[in-house]
């Protein structure tokens, strides 16, 4: 579980702005990609953010109303 700090839009819109992890705060740079997926009912919102050079996915169960980082991608 991660804390973030999030813009809701027009709509359902949800956009992550910025995330707390291991005591950092992360900018949210971009967002690169953003899909949808389904664990029985719960529908789970992915972001791909960007933050710097770094690549971050994060996930947003809507039922808990939890946020977790799913994967961390740094370039080699």
């Amino acid at each position: 579980m991660i804390k973030v700090g999030a813009v809701f839009g027009g709509g359902k819109k949800l956009r992550p702005v910025w995330f707390f992890w291991s005591e950092k705060k992360y900018p949210v740079d971009e967002i690169t990609f953003n899909w949808q997926s389904r664990r029985g009912r719960t529908v789970i919102q992915h972001f791909a953010a960007r933050s710097g050079f770094d690549l971050y996915e994060l996930s947003y169960d809507t039922e808990s109303l939890v946020w977790t980082l799913s994967a961390v991608q740094t370039p080699e």
